[in-house]
């Protein structure tokens, strides 16, 4: 299944448009957060009802991925979506510049020595947990962070979020159907920089490595890790999870891969190795589980 299909199915787009957008900064500035988190309490019942192939989707993760009885899946899935509006506004206060978060981060000495390193690296993230915080929980000024995004949002919502990017030294890099970012990928590796790429969503190439997550046999997009392999650079995976309220651990871990296999072997390698860390973060958070689409299906059938 290509790119293209999957969006059907999940577009990604920011719900609310930029109209919603500005409101909602509107009130986390003069209301704060707990405010929002209470309004939006009583929306989530509705959104979860309304939107039919999303809520099925993570009923299903919990079903039949992670084992819950049917009844403890449909409740799992209402704090599933509560849990990701919470992130979506803590994102919103970082644009109202009303943040006030702890974040502890595990093996920060790993990214430190990296951006310390001449050579450029690789960061995998994933739709789990709140990595737009990335820029503000590592920020450093040593390398610019080219971040592969998607590019679907309206024009005001990019631009927001583009004068969040560059307040923590990271540049947005749009994926695109002609390839074209992957040019803009090589030269920013390179150059000594690092690039931040999702390894669980097709974009732009539909090339699949086939892994095993959650006990289940599903594919992640080849590309990050060929491009990892190819480049000869190191790639970490980092995974940004919510504890509570303002609060937030970020785990960082090295993917291994081994030299002396061809580009080939050490790209399904990395997958399989990422995968693995994915696997471990989300049995320790099985909430934070933001694909809104039939993963495990879509991704086989690539």
């Amino acid at each position: 299944m290509s790119d293209t299909n999957i969006q059907k199915q999940w577009d990604g787009k920011t719900k609310g448009g930029d109209f919603g957008q500005r409101s909602l900064v509107f009130l986390i500035r003069f209301f704060g957060l707990r405010f929002v988190y209470l309004i939006m309490a009583f929306a989530i019942p509705f959104f979860v009802i309304f939107n039919k192939k999303e809520s099925n989707a993570i009923i299903k993760y919990y079903h039949e991925i992670l084992g819950f009885s049917k009844f403890r899946s449909v409740l799992r899935t209402f704090r599933n979506n509560f849990l990701f509006g919470k992130m979506m506004m803590d994102r919103l206060a970082l644009m109202a510049k009303k943040n006030k978060f702890s974040i502890k981060i595990i093996n920060e000495e790993l990214f430190d020595r990296l951006c310390n390193d001449e050579k450029g690296f690789m960061i995998g993230s994933a739709h789990v947990g709140n990595f737009e915080l990335a820029g503000y929980a590592l920020h450093q000024d040593k390398k610019i962070i080219h971040s592969l995004i998607f590019g679907g949002e309206t024009p005001e919502i990019q631009a927001r979020r583009n004068e969040m990017l560059k307040r923590n030294n990271i540049v947005g890099i749009e994926a695109s159907n002609d390839m074209s970012h992957i040019f803009k990928i090589k030269n920013a590796l390179d150059e000594g920089n690092i690039v931040s790429m999702p390894c669980d969503r097709m974009l732009g190439s539909n090339k699949s490595v086939k892994v095993n997550l959650l006990g289940k046999e599903t594919s992640l997009p080849m590309g990050p890790f060929i491009t990892a392999a190819h480049s000869d650079v190191k790639m970490i995976s980092i995974f940004i999870m919510r504890e509570k309220t303002w609060n937030y651990t970020v785990y960082v871990n090295e993917t291994h891969y081994d030299e002396n296999l061809n580009i080939r072997q050490r790209s399904e390698q990395l997958a399989k190795n990422y995968s693995k860390e994915l696997e471990s973060v989300l049995r320790k958070y099985p909430d934070q589980w933001f694909n809104f689409y039939d993963f495990w299906e879509d991704q086989k059938s690539l």
